[in-house]
């Protein structure tokens, strides 16, 4: 479904400059907006997950609802862990490969060497399942051309415009009985490889006097800290909240 927005009052679109978090700051006219929205109806997985209790302490950031019907004194509110299902071909393995692999999609939007720094990124999560039991658990490539990123088929890297400061964040579509992971989201912003450059350049303080202009302001190359291991770094913490390692014994 396409949808536009206009604005005719006067002035419309003023106050959107750099940083201010608004949509006039990334488009080009602020007055009239288009977007997309996309409508998946899906049928909710099988009953064979079995959902796995969460400790609001833990911070794994799960799902919550209350049950009516529990004994009056006891907690109403059941809680459980957002996650992805993970079997193991041969359950008697210490390490084996899984059913089937939890995969996630990269957006072609992404510059080429930002995107091979994704990739890189979000394939680190490959050490973290093979301690726990699975061996090529976690697969990582580029969106396919004409698979559509808001297809709820596709667990996406999305490479956003934004003019807030360029940080991750992990979101889901989850199967409200279970908590299981039926599409996940991690939102990375278009400003995330110059805010990563900033930081750099302030652990580093490459000045002696203290009068140097900042090297951000004489047009370094910047894009060169898209390989940088905070930039592929930021795919495992963006989705630590949606992503989880499996029992010693390999049951999930």
């Amino acid at each position: 479904m396409i949808l536009t927005f206009t604005n005719e009052a006067a002035g419309a679109g003023f106050g959107g400059g750099l940083f201010s978090g608004t949509v006039a700051s990334v488009t080009p006219t602020p007055s009239a907006v288009t977007l997309r929205e996309h409508y998946s109806l899906v049928e909710l997985p099988d009953n064979n997950f079995q959902p796995r209790l969460d400790d609001p302490r833990a911070g794994y950031g799960g799902l919550s609802f209350v049950d009516y019907s529990v004994p009056i004194g006891e907690p109403m509110v059941e809680r459980y862990i957002r996650r992805h299902r993970l079997e193991k071909k041969d359950p008697n393995a210490a390490i084996s490969d899984p059913v089937k692999p939890i995969q996630y999609w990269v957006d072609p939007g992404a510059p080429e060497d930002v995107r091979s720094a994704l990739i890189e990124g979000a394939s680190w999560w490959n050490q973290a399942f093979e301690a726990a039991g699975f061996r090529n658990a976690f697969q990582v490539a580029v969106l396919p051309e004409g698979a559509d990123p808001m297809d709820i088929r596709y667990n996406v890297i999305d490479w956003v415009h934004r003019s807030t400061r360029g940080w991750s964040s992990g979101g889901t579509v989850s199967d409200p009985r279970t908590g299981e992971i039926i599409k996940a989201t991690v939102t990375l912003g278009s400003l995330r490889d110059r805010q990563d450059y900033l930081i750099f350049e302030g652990l580093l303080s490459p000045y002696t006097t203290g009068n140097e202009s900042p090297m951000c302001f004489t047009r370094p190359p910047w894009r060169a800290s898209a390989s940088s291991p905070r930039t592929k770094s930021a795919i495992p913490s963006a989705s630590a909240t949606i992503t989880t390692t499996a029992p010693a014994d390999g049951s999930r």
